[in-house]
């Protein structure tokens, strides 16, 4: 009995170890060519509180602490399907 008890102790401990992960910060780069002069894209793109009006996958971008446009400025985006991203002017 002490065997088996032992055992299923060890059993237990391994598994909920092996779940036991440390949380990280994702952080993701991505690089695209536009065929298009960069002055043109930069009007389309520098507003920082415009992403719904180019981004497909935006319904609406919301300034909730800070200045538009400014470093530190922070924003939430609403997405099509409801979720939401909070993001930092950098």
């Amino acid at each position: 009995m002490k065997c088996r008890l032992l055992l299923a102790s060890l059993l237990l401990s391994t598994t909920i170890n092996a779940f036991a992960v440390e949380t990280k910060t994702l952080s993701v780069h991505e690089e695209v060519s536009i065929n298009a002069p960069a002055g043109k894209v930069w009007t389309k793109v520098s507003n920082f509180n415009d992403l719904d009006t180019w981004h497909p996958a935006v319904k609406s971008t919301e300034i909730t602490s800070g200045k538009n446009n400014k470093v530190g400025a922070k924003r939430l985006l609403t997405l099509q399907d409801g979720g939401t991203i909070k993001e930092i002017s950098e």
